[in-house]
């Protein structure tokens, strides 16, 4: 992995609303060596809905 000479801080995963709703961050990870992460989508979630998800980046300088 490339971090560009600045250490990954951890990892921020956003979920949208299940209806192409804005981004919404719903986890922070906050080890930077995370290669696989589940998502509990059995509380809140609409059945049939599709979520679109997004990954950020974090480390001293700020979020990618």
């Amino acid at each position: 992995m490339n971090d560009g000479g600045c250490l990954v801080l951890g990892y921020r995963i956003y979920l949208d609303d299940g209806n192409n709703g804005p981004f919404t961050m719903k986890y922070e990870l906050t080890e930077p060596f995370t290669t696989a992460y589940d998502i509990d989508m059995s509380v809140g979630a609409t059945v049939g809905a599709t979520y679109r998800v997004k990954i950020g980046v974090w480390n001293r300088i700020g979020e990618v």
